[in-house]
């Protein structure tokens, strides 16, 4: 292809740096679907579920509310910036 030494070179670097060789695998780990591997979860009540969404919902909306402010004092800021400097 008439690539010359530089990707010749490039191309020995790429082979050199791969580990995948010398990597060594996570301890206790498999593929299969065992309860050995799994995550324990524990059953959650509804109330709770509830509770969590409330609480998550408030938060965005207080987010939301700090976002529409900032924006609102952002333009007023900008308004009068290029309104004083163009009088």
């Amino acid at each position: 292809m008439g690539f010359g030494g530089s990707s010749a070179a490039m191309i020995a670097a790429i082979k050199n740096n791969n580990r995948r060789n010398k990597r060594e695998g996570f301890d206790n780990f498999s593929n299969s679907h065992s309860e050995k591997g799994k995550i324990p979860r524990k059953p959650i009540s509804k109330e709770a579920l509830a509770k969590i969404r409330r609480k998550l919902k408030t938060e965005q909306y207080s987010l939301l509310v700090k976002r529409i402010v900032v924006f609102c004092l952002v333009t007023m800021l900008l308004t009068l910036g290029i309104y004083f400097l163009l009088n």
